[in-house]
């Protein structure tokens, strides 16, 4: 709510505990955070550049995986055809799992099964903190700061979800949207003692999370200004001290704590954590928050997301992700002489200013202190888990065929093979239903450059439009639009792919003609949407290396 809302809050039936009042305080909500990944390419997201020399990790022959997991090359080929029964458009190949010696869950027991090797950052250049405050090791960051820690990013900075400029990576894309769109809100409290918020020596710092929803203006983007109470939380909760020179506010001593971070695994564990943010002149707050997180949690999150899915759809092999995080570890809170249980990593914050409400809502927060003592107990610390996702793998308990150790692969004949007429011939194409034919019709053609390859009539008049690239309806891959309800959620299904040889262009084709771009128009692959606003994938080839 807006700050002449403020006198309406009720107040809660508790009391924060008593604390001095800062000389000044500024608070935010935090609009954007991600994995501070430097992008090092010059266009696109698997294309090489100074980071990735190589480009990022490439797509996977999975055929040759299973073979070379002992799977014959019809078991292997058969587990991968879409025909097959037992695999899940939507959730995977579960039989993906059992590669491992002896067939075991290379998901649960990754070190079954050899290490298949992750491209990893080889680039000097990496955005971050210097967590051990040795200048001679580590990277250098973009403003040649030396000792940068980072090897969260040397180990996944090739990893195409991951990889991309500033708020362009899908993996961001994805979690950010879900926290703009109110899965969860950061909240920010700077305080300090001296008569200069810009230049003070004891300044404080605290995270905190709230109950509250993120606004957003007429653009879809974080409206500023607005109201946020303070969610007591056993867990999520960081409180810095730091000094702040010319606005740079940078921690005097490292410390423990947990964020709430944009990934499937939620909980940002960070051993000396540390931060350096800057406070802009349009009164943002902006920079990294840094430390050493136990990488096994991390891996653990791929796994709950469901294996076969980000393997298939991101191009690793989720056992080479944990050799490659269990190599790169950098730090054992028992020492020196410790098993290295943690990597260091930095995440990129952007915060808005905010009014930040104590709990019960009664004032705007004085001072940067610790509520956990009003949260509730906490329960059980868990990643988040797709429903009925167990070891990695989509349990349907109705399918027929379950996948395992022990598994019966069926044969390629059992379907395959009988007479042709009951074998496809290709093919076709896609059908989708739109509100206003003629309107739709006009984008695909007008705009997007397709042609009618037929129409059907319904009483006289046009009832679908099968669209290709050709016009002819016996060689294309159509497009079949046809008239009636769009129903809620059914524009969700996936994407439409159209390659095109420029897709910056043809983004800006289909802006300037007045439709929408579903993201920032960047160079290479693009995404916009029809008058219905079902997603249209433009994608463009990579060029060859």
């Amino acid at each position: 709510m807006k700050r002449s809302s403020r006198a309406a809050l009720a107040l809660a039936a508790f009391a924060a505990p008593c604390v001095a009042m800062a000389a000044w305080t500024k608070s935010y909500v935090v609009e954007w955070n991600e994995p501070a990944m430097y992008y090092g390419a010059k266009t696109g997201v698997i294309d090489p550049g100074t980071d990735c020399p190589q480009g990022t990790n490439p797509e996977i022959d999975w055929v040759k995986v299973l073979v070379d997991a002992g799977y014959t090359r019809e078991e292997a080929e058969w587990l991968r055809n879409p025909a097959n029964p037992t695999r899940s458009a939507v959730h995977g190949q579960n039989q993906m799992a059992f590669r491992g010696k002896d067939r075991a869950n290379v998901y649960v027991n990754p070190t079954s099964t050899p290490d298949a090797g992750l491209v990893g950052v080889t680039g000097t250049i990496a955005e971050g903190i210097d967590l051990d405050g040795k200048p001679k090791t580590g990277f250098t960051s973009p403003n040649g700061e030396r000792g940068i820690d980072n090897n969260f990013y040397k180990t996944v900075g090739c990893w195409k979800t991951y990889r991309g400029p500033q708020r362009l990576s899908s993996g961001a894309l994805q979690f950010n949207d879900s926290m703009r769109n109110g899965a969860w809100t950061t909240v920010i409290v700077v305080a300090g003692k001296g008569n200069d918020p810009m230049n003070d020596e004891q300044v404080t710092v605290g995270f905190y999370v709230s109950g509250d929803k993120m606004v957003k203006d007429g653009n879809g983007n974080i409206a500023r200004d607005y109201t946020f109470s303070i969610k007591p939380d056993a867990k999520y909760e960081a409180i810095f001290p730091a000094r702040v020179t010319n606005g740079l506010i940078v921690s005097t001593k490292p410390i423990s704590g947990v964020l709430r971070e944009p990934a499937y695994w939620p909980d940002l564990e960070l051993e000396r954590a540390q931060i350096k943010l800057t406070m802009r002149p349009d009164g943002s707050l902006s920079g990294y928050v840094g430390g050493y997180r136990p990488w096994q949690d991390v891996y653990q999150g791929w796994v709950n997301a469901r294996g076969p899915v980000i393997e298939a759809l991101t191009w690793v092999q989720l056992p080479a992700v944990y050799y490659a995080l269990r190599r790169n570890a950098d730090f054992s809170p028992r020492g020196a002489k410790g098993e290295k249980t943690h990597i260091s990593y930095a995440l990129r914050v952007d915060a808005l200013p905010a009014f930040v409400m104590t709990p019960d809502a009664s004032q705007q927060a004085a001072a940067v202190q610790s509520y956990k003592s009003l949260a509730p107990p906490e329960s059980t610390r868990t990643a988040k888990v797709i429903p009925r996702v167990v070891d990695g793998l989509y349990i349907d308990p109705n399918a027929t065929h379950q996948a395992g150790p022990n598994a019966v692969i069926l044969p390629r004949a059992n379907v395959t093979n009988g007479p042709d007429d009951a074998k496809p011939i290709r093919v076709s194409g896609l059908g989708i239903r739109v509100s206003d034919l003629e309107r739709s019709k006009n984008f695909y053609t007008e705009v997007l450059g397709l042609k009618v390859a037929a129409k059907v009539p319904a009483q006289g008049e046009p009832y679908e439009y099968l669209l290709g690239l050709t016009g002819n309806v016996r060689e294309d891959t159509l497009i079949v639009i046809r008239k009636g309800e769009v129903k809620p959620g059914a524009i969700e299904f996936g994407s439409i792919t159209i390659v095109v040889p420029n897709g910056r262009k043809m983004a800006e084709r289909v802006v300037a003609a007045g439709y929408q771009n579903a993201r920032p128009v960047i160079d290479g692959t693009n995404f916009v949407r029809d008058p219905d606003g079902y997603l249209i994938e433009l994608y463009q080839r990579p060029a060859p290396r």
